[in-house]
């Protein structure tokens, strides 16, 4: 019993004087004292262990989420891909929970104000005279002892920084040396060493407040401008250190690189406000073999999304699944980082950059790459135009990341003509995003460059079956390409049921266009999708339900043989709680995908549907397009079953759905885990998918209206809550015409096909087809040489001119006229002129 007694203190005394105990592991660190700290967002979830890829704790088989203002105590800290978590204890329903958060969402008050970089390795120089290494990072701490001598370095002496502390106004580092021939280790004042780099270093600002960049070293030289702006920079603004500069009174600076409004800059800011982070990994460092993850994988010519794409012989390169590349280096831009490669590419070696997160590594021994850090979501247009009926949707694919944490809810913007410049938005945009700014000043923009060409991504996007539209739309949103369109029949070839054709390239451009849907409602297809638990409440679900038979509806369904009864609305926040997506998105897609009318559902989510009753699907997930009658209904109601699908899949998305509470449950699971977390968390990401993975595939629906349909769905359930600082993502392209793209013009009929030619009752050589426009006829002397001409075309709209030639003469005629056919050679002609004046000439010459 003492001896537990005993041990227990130790552990105590050990936690509190900060000696790491945590199982030998080099990025845990515990807080110096039992810290308390408070939860700064709603809906925070609680990890088993830290990272985002760790389960989420549950209590009594419900996750945990902590609401803003919850009291917690911080035990120990952990660093994961340059996150710190928290391992914190709190008072959860009347019991004592312990678990992992996100230190981005906690508060904290810690006596002791001391701060650490992560492990690093810079190279530097003693500049003082005589420095003396301490034990401690403190003028009080004794100063370290090596063979009964107190160690006192020389000028010029040199060193490797191992670490960077922050306490109060002093820096100091953590050092490694050579001291009577062996490696020693302790701290000193970063005022007494320059760093001696041979390569950048990553850094950070370190800043309570913006800090303004200048063209040299000294409080005395120009501020850094861009656009007649002061260039400042907020903190944690990533950075890249070139060289260390002294000023004529003492102070250290750094010389540094930045992206900032869309280029690489450089200027100089002072190295208080700066923290190192680990070292860029130079080309000289041991290469790694790593392996594409993801098909398409664009390459770019530097490091980060806003770097032009590598082409090769006038085409831009990407890289398949499964290829080998030797990674040179990497370079962290915000949050992400990214890889020099070089690689194989129509045998030559090209060298060029790529995000890490679609590059995989074995676990080699000789593993020299740090673990990549997670892309963030943003993640995450044209005038209103009319709501057609619901959207075909698509099959799914692969399993992405974990949904992420709730965000903070951003700082508004009150410099908007700078913000919307540094963001990258081009001038065609602004006027646009101005006018919203004046009436809901707390909204953001962030542009989302995708670095695609315009016209490549139109090109893309315009296959034939790929995007859809109601074939009631006038011609000119439809689509005459060959496979839909059918100029035999003048008709438009369905892809989805009977009504469902393909998309024009103009219909296209038009939806694509961001800039036509930069209006109150339709600028919601590019609202970010994550869940909002402080303004996304049942509410504003009911909002969007009305009028639909899911508004203020209780059904009952059984769980472990119980029977329950919950409202749509309600299960719709369990939904967004479970998945972490938006409960308006779901309640708006389940009303774009299933609601018939203000009573009906369809048959995907009624539990009725022939054969296949008692289960439901309310997102059509796995509708994929048929043409037979009810197919996409069936191929849903087939994915419901869970039958094709794996164990694991059945268990995370709760299949099969055979009640309404797991099918939208677990599908809101299944477009959290499928999309919003792969990188597509808008709705205009979801139908057009211009993000790096899958990009032009992966997309949830066919129909090429639906974003902006389903944006003022969405609108209604923000009305009450319009006042948020709500994040709007907007796509911006490479290339793009200088205005927007209008909606498509006037198209009159371009047909001008034959449907029938006839010559009494002879027949030609070839048969006739409308496609055919050159043809013979040979008369017997037994034939008539009386022969009537029967003639229509496919188009109604059409107009024909016949003429005949015969004897040297040529003749206009009239369809059912008889032609003579003299002896020798005689030419019948039949000009089809389209409604938009296309012509086709056919061509029957007759001999005797």
């Amino acid at each position: 019993m003492k001896k537990r007694i005993i041990f227990s203190l130790l552990l105590t005394v050990c936690f509190i004087i900060g000696i790491n105990i945590w199982s030998g592991r080099s990025d845990v660190e515990t807080v110096k004292a039992f810290a308390k700290g408070t939860v700064i967002t709603d809906g925070l979830r609680v990890r088993t262990n830290a990272g985002t890829d760790k389960p989420i704790l549950t209590y009594q088989n419900k996750n945990v989420l902590l609401a803003k203002g919850t009291s917690v105590t911080i035990k120990a800290q952990t660093k994961v891909k340059e996150v710190t978590w928290y391992k914190v204890s709190f008072a959860y329903q009347g019991k004592t929970l312990n678990g992992y958060v996100s230190s981005e969402y906690i508060k904290t008050s810690i006596s002791n104000k001391e701060t650490a970089s992560t492990t690093i390795s810079i190279p530097a120089k003693v500049t003082a005279t005589s420095l003396n290494v301490r034990k401690k990072p403190s003028t009080s701490s004794e100063q370290l002892m090596v063979s009964k001598q107190k160690v006192a370095l020389e000028k010029g002496t040199a060193l490797t920084i191992r670490q960077e502390i922050t306490r109060g106004s002093e820096k100091w580092y953590y050092v490694s040396f050579k001291f009577k021939n062996k490696t020693q280790k302790g701290y000193i004042l970063s005022n007494y060493a320059k760093l001696t780099l041979s390569k950048k270093v990553s850094a950070v600002v370190k800043s309570n407040s913006s800090v303004a960049i200048r063209t040299g070293a000294g409080e005395k030289k120009d501020y850094l401008m861009v656009n007649k702006k002061k260039v400042t920079l907020k903190d944690s603004k990533a950075l890249t250190i070139t060289k260390e500069v002294t000023d004529s009174k003492g102070i250290k600076w750094y010389k540094v690189q930045f992206p900032y409004g869309g280029k690489e800059r450089t200027g100089y800011i002072a190295a208080n406000k700066v923290s190192l982070k680990k070292q860029i990994i130079s080309s000289a460092t041991k290469k790694k073999i790593g392996t594409v993850t993801a098909d398409g994988l664009r390459v770019r010519t530097g490091a980060g999304t806003d770097k032009q794409q590598l082409s090769y012989n006038g085409v831009n390169v990407v890289l398949k699944k499964g290829q080998t590349v030797t990674v040179q280096g990497e370079k962290k831009v915000g949050k992400v980082t990214w890889y020099k490669i070089s690689f194989s590419y129509e045998k030559k070696t090209l060298t060029g950059y790529v995000s890490g997160d679609y590059i995989s590594f074995s676990n080699s021994s000789d593993d020299v790459i740090p673990t990549k850090s997670p892309t963030p979501t943003k993640t995450p247009t044209p005038t209103e135009s009319p709501t057609p009926t619901k959207t075909p949707t698509p099959t799914k694919s692969p399993t992405p990341t974990k949904t992420p944490a709730p965000t903070n809810t951003p700082e508004p913007v009150t410099d908007i003509d700078s913000y919307l410049k540094e963001q990258g938005f081009p001038e065609s945009y602004r006027s646009a995003l101005k006018e919203l700014h004046k009436v809901h000043p707390n909204w953001i923009f962030k542009a989302y460059k995708t670095g695609l060409n315009w016209n490549t991504v139109i090109e893309k996007e315009s296959k034939v079956g790929l995007n859809l539209i109601s074939v009631n739309k006038t011609d000119g949103w439809k689509s005459f390409e060959e496979g839909a369109y059918n100029w035999a029949t003048d008709k438009f070839i369905p892809y989805d049921g009977s009504t469902w054709v393909t998309a024009s390239k103009e219909a296209i451009e038009y939806y694509m266009d961001p800039r036509n849907f930069l209006l109150e409602r339709g600028i919601f297809q590019f609202a970010t999708l994550e869940y909002q638990p402080s303004y996304e409440t049942k509410d504003g679900v009911e909002k969007i339900l009305a009028n639909t038979p899911l508004y203020n509806t209780k059904y009952s369904y059984k769980e472990d043989s119980k029977s329950k009864s919950i409202l749509y609305s309600n299960t719709f926040i369990d939904a967004a709680k479970e998945s972490g997506v938006s409960p308006f998105h779901l309640a708006t897609r389940v009303k774009q995908e299933v609601v018939s009318n203000s009573t009906t559902l369809s048959g995907s989510a009624s539990g009725k549907y022939s054969g296949y009753e008692g289960y439901y699907n309310f997102y059509n997930i796995g509708a994929t397009h048929s043409t037979a009658a009810g197919g996409a209904i069936v191929n849903g109601l087939r994915f419901a079953q869970g039958l094709k699908s794996t164990a694991t899949d059945q268990k995370t998305y709760l299949l099969p759905w055979d009640n309404q509470y797991k099918a939208i449950v677990g599908g809101a699971k299944y477009i959290g885990k499928q999309y919003i977390n792969r990188g597509q968390n808008t709705i205009y990401l979801q139908k057009f998918n211009v993000t790096g993975t899958s990009t032009y595939s992966h997309q949830y629906m066919a129909n090429v209206e639906a974003p902006n349909s389903e944006a003022i769905k969405l609108y209604n359930g923000y009305t009450s809550v319009l006042d948020s600082a709500l994040v709007f993502l907007i796509p911006v392209y490479e290339n793009m015409p200088s205005s927007k793209c209008g909606t498509p013009g006037t198209v009159k009929n371009p047909n001008n096909w034959l449907k029938t030619l006839k010559l009494g009752n002879s027949s030609f050589t070839p048969e006739f087809s409308g496609n055919v426009t050159s043809y013979t006829m040979k008369l017997k002397d037994t034939d008539s040489d009386s022969l009537k001409v029967t003639a229509e075309t496919v188009s109604s709209k059409a107009l024909m001119k016949i003429t005949y030639k015969s004897n040297g003469k040529t003749t206009e005629i009239h369809n059912q006229d008889k032609i003579t056919v003299a002896s020798g050679s005689n030419v019948l002609t039949v000009q089809v002129t389209a409604e938009n004046k296309d012509t086709k000439t056919y061509k029957v010459t007759i001999t005797k």
